[in-house]
């Protein structure tokens, strides 16, 4: 199954037959696959959301998608933590800290693995600037964090993932425009059983 496939899918499901509808999900698409949605995933999330949480409003449904393919992820994952997306700074912007997103390998002070689960936890780690390097050795144990040098040997390619983060940040926001723009024209879904009625 393609994206669009998908679309055609979900807006079948939801009795969403306008272009507006239409053009909308092919939105909708394009950012989740861009997001890292599988259609499949996707279409099993629909059928899910249809039967058991349907939402009213459509800007409503792109979150309850990802909603529902994440926890079906977690209750699947089987192996460890995948890198995803990040944070930035050029270097720090005065901190002495560099924004960077969660990625494998980096575990919290609370002992928590952080895997860069949407949308992209940033963590914090300390820059190779002047202040970085003065704050190094006045962090206690409870907040120690990692260096930044010592973080690029876990992902070197932290600001490629930061772009794309950024042009997907945008995307979203495009995409929930439209939505809204569709909500405001048309209305609300209707229920299979208001349709019925």
């Amino acid at each position: 199954m393609t994206h669009a496939d998908w679309a055609r899918h979900h807006t079948r499901l939801f009795g969403m037959f306008s272009d507006a509808e239409a053009d909308m999900v092919a939105h909708w698409a394009a950012l989740l696959a861009n997001e890292g949605f599988a259609a499949d995933e996707l279409a099993a999330a629909s059928e899910w959301l249809v039967v058991h949480d349907p939402p009213k409003w459509r800007d409503k449904h792109c979150d309850r998608l990802k909603e529902r393919v994440l926890s079906q992820r977690v209750l699947s994952r089987s192996v460890g933590p995948r890198p995803d997306d990040p944070g930035t700074c050029c270097l720090c912007g005065g901190s002495g800290m560099v924004s960077v997103p969660g990625c494998a390998g980096l575990v919290t002070r609370s002992g928590a693995t952080l895997d860069g689960a949407e949308p992209w936890s940033l963590f914090a780690v300390l820059c190779r600037c002047a202040l970085g390097r003065w704050l190094r050795p006045r962090q206690g144990d409870e907040n120690r964090r990692l260096t930044l040098d010592d973080y690029e040997k876990l992902n070197p390619d932290w600001r490629q993932q930061l772009e794309r983060r950024g042009r997907l940040l945008r995307q979203r926001g495009e995409v929930g425009d439209l939505t809204r723009s569709v909500d405001a024209v048309l209305g609300a879904l209707k229920t299979k059983r208001e349709v019925k009625s």
